[in-house]
């Protein structure tokens, strides 16, 4: 079968116009892959510009905290009058055990940890507690022992169903962060650190801070 449009085209005009076809289909392809190669370097720069906006934001928090950590830095110092002394800590763990009694909750562990420097004059002594109750029992536990005390902060809390017991029984871990003065009766410490001490102090009904 013959086509009259091409009967009239030479064998070399044919490979010309073959080789021609052939150029245009590599440029098109070279246009394609250029063209998803912007797409990809426009994409990339878009996730660059992102994650130093993000970085600069993240950068601004670090400094709004450090400047509000300075803020209530200085104003402990001039609070420092409201601080319990050092002794007073067998009474805070006395409390803690009163209070759990009183809310029914069951006190498997109170680790007392080293002091250490907290702005000023005061120190930052660490108490670690395992505890287990009903959820309500638990809630109300906790709040009893941060509520109203301007020198307990609550650092960290975890809930676990411990095995073994009721399907309504939790455990709570948590550390509270409690601010002493140094007892000024009690000798300098030494350069060693003392090491974490547990206590299961007995139950009272008295104030533990009068």
């Amino acid at each position: 079968m013959k086509y009259p449009v091409l009967a009239g085209i030479r064998w070399r005009e044919l490979c010309f116009l073959g080789g021609a076809a052939l150029v245009l289909a590599l440029t098109g392809l070279y246009t394609a892959s250029e063209w998803l190669t912007v797409r990809r370097l426009s994409a990339e720069l878009v996730q660059a510009k992102a994650y130093l906006t993000q970085q600069d934001q993240l950068a601004q928090q670090q400094a709004d905290l450090e400047q509000r950590l300075d803020r209530a830095r200085k104003k402990t110092r001039h609070t420092l009058g409201a601080l319990p002394t050092e002794e007073k800590q067998p009474a805070l763990l006395a409390a803690l055990n009163r209070a759990a009694a009183e809310n029914g909750v069951g006190v498997t562990k109170l680790t007392v940890h080293s002091p250490t420097p907290a702005g000023g004059a005061a120190q930052e002594v660490e108490i670690e507690a395992i505890v287990h109750g009903g959820y309500a029992n638990l809630k109300g536990y906790l709040a009893e022992v941060t509520a109203g005390e301007r020198y307990l902060a609550l650092k960290s809390l975890e809930f676990f169903r411990p095995e073994g017991k009721g399907a309504g029984v939790l455990e709570a871990r948590f550390v509270l962060a409690a601010y002493f003065l140094p007892d000024p009766d009690l000798p300098e410490p030494s350069g060693a650190p003392r090491p974490a001490q547990s206590f299961s102090p007995p139950l009272g009904k008295s104030d533990p801070f009068s």
